[in-house]
């Protein structure tokens, strides 16, 4: 496996579990103010997140290198408002999706092939994640803060 895509398959470990903490932090912030259901989304986008840093490990070893999984870095804790929670998860869905193009990109400009199918799923899967946290941005904003806990009927009616 060239060493550059390694180095980001790596990196992108770190990130996914970057994501997990973001999401963990937002269920805890929707938990906080007793909305159940915002507080269950975000719990599972959570657990996918985890799901995600582990196919990444998961490759990485059946592809024979080596796991290196970065130092992670500390998420925001504090939320002014529950769009400011919508905005940093579709904001880090967006990022995700950039680095995945780059590692994507970068598999194939190394003919790692391997590598590159591997990532299909993950860019078909980011396009779900952005749509999600994209749509339910829109619903929020479109509600108002105000409004908020109107989510909670929205979510419980997706379920």
């Amino acid at each position: 496996m060239n060493q550059d895509v390694l180095n980001l398959l790596n990196a992108q470990i770190g990130h996914e579990y970057e994501n997990y903490v973001l999401y963990e932090q937002a269920s805890a912030y929707f938990d906080a103010k007793g909305m159940d259901e915002a507080a269950k989304l975000f719990r599972k986008q959570a657990d996918g997140e985890l799901e995600h840093a582990r196919k990444f490990t998961d490759y990485v070893r059946d592809a024979g290198g080596k796991v290196v999984i970065p130092t992670i870095k500390g998420q925001k804790s504090e939320y002014t408002s529950g769009e400011d929670v919508f905005l940093a998860a579709f904001t880090r869905e967006q990022e995700t999706t950039a680095k995945i193009y780059a590692i994507r990109d970068l598999a194939w400009k190394s003919s790692d092939h391997a590598t590159f199918e591997m990532l299909t799923w993950f860019v078909s899967e980011q396009v779900e994640e952005e749509n999600l946290t994209g749509k339910l941005l829109t619903v929020v904003r479109g509600f108002g803060e105000k409004n908020l806990y109107l989510i909670e009927a929205y979510l419980s009616h997706k379920a």
